[in-house]
């Protein structure tokens, strides 16, 4: 096995036609682009994140390579574009169903199979963004709003009679990240909506986030999982009255190339915080799942 850049040779690059292999049960990975299903909820190797000082090294299987020419920028477009289409953001309901279950399976080893399906999220309840075909990053975010929930962009720009009660939440894995997106989404409230609210862990005490959310109107509430699942499950802290979209950062890549879903803490704090799947699991977690079950909110890969 590889384990790291220098053991490749230089003229290889990623062929996007070959699939990846894992050394746990040999499944290969289909396409999340393809037309037909997979024959097996897909999964994703485990890496370590890159915030968590108490993870080891991590060595996740190499893709095999394809001798080519590295200067050729035709072959270099396809690869690329090759490559962002496999993000699972850009694929259809069913496809990212399929690939949220089997991170849900990866994630808990030990729990059954109708447990798992009891807790799966339904097809029904993501939103279908493969209509936009533009890049999915910071500066594509108002668009991205503005086309695949119109309705949403439309009401974070008025003044929300609530206060903690946003109408969307955006969830991603690190606080840096979050302070991005707060940025970002600040112009889309205009002059009279919420404000966009910032809801990690490092350096902010839960009590003062609390009491931020019982005094300010919010249209936005955007935090990593596990901050998260603890506001919704505090009696001052994130209220769901008009909460209609749950947005999850899919598509963002850190600087060892993993996206939040990657990272086994960050999922499980996904599953376990924000969605209130096993023993460990939060009520307002639980509560929030149910609203996704029902219709009620709707589930959006960015």
């Amino acid at each position: 096995m590889h384990t790291g850049a220098d053991d490749l040779d230089a003229n290889y690059i990623l062929d996007p036609n070959i699939s990846v292999v894992y050394d746990d049960d040999q499944h290969q990975l289909p396409s999340l682009g393809s037309a037909s299903p997979p024959t097996r909820p897909l999964r994703i190797d485990d890496e370590q994140d890159e915030y968590d000082s108490d993870a080891g090294p991590s060595h996740p299987v190499p893709p095999r390579l394809t001798s080519a020419d590295p200067e050729d920028p035709a072959r270099r477009q396809r690869l690329d574009e090759s490559q962002s289409s496999t993000t699972p953001a850009y694929t259809a309901p069913r496809a990212i169903s399929q690939l949220l279950t089997g991170l849900h399976e990866k994630t808990f080893r030990w729990v059954s199979k109708v447990e798992l399906e009891e807790f799966a999220i339904p097809q029904s309840a993501i939103l279908d963004t493969s209509a936009f075909t533009g890049p999915r990053n910071l500066e594509s975010l108002p668009d991205f709003f503005l086309q695949v929930a119109p309705k949403l962009h439309s009401t974070v720009k008025k003044r929300p009679q609530s206060n903690g009660a946003p109408a969307a939440i955006i969830v991603t894995g690190a606080a840096l990240r979050v302070a991005d997106l707060v940025r970002t989404c600040r112009p889309l409230k205009g002059s009279k909506g919420g404000e966009i609210a910032k809801l990690f862990a490092k350096h902010m005490k839960l009590s003062d986030q609390e009491a931020y959310l019982q005094r300010t109107k919010v249209s936005v509430a955007i935090g990593t999982p596990d901050r998260l699942g603890k506001l919704l499950s505090s009696q001052d802290g994130l209220k769901t009255s008009k909460l209609t979209h749950l947005v999850l950062d899919a598509s963002y890549r850190d600087s060892k190339n993993q996206s939040m879903l990657d990272i086994p803490q960050v999922r499980l704090d996904f599953f376990s915080s924000l969605l209130g799947f096993g023993k460990d699991g939060t009520q307002g977690g639980k509560d929030l799942f149910q609203l996704l079950k029902s219709g009620k909110v709707q589930l959006v890969l960015f």
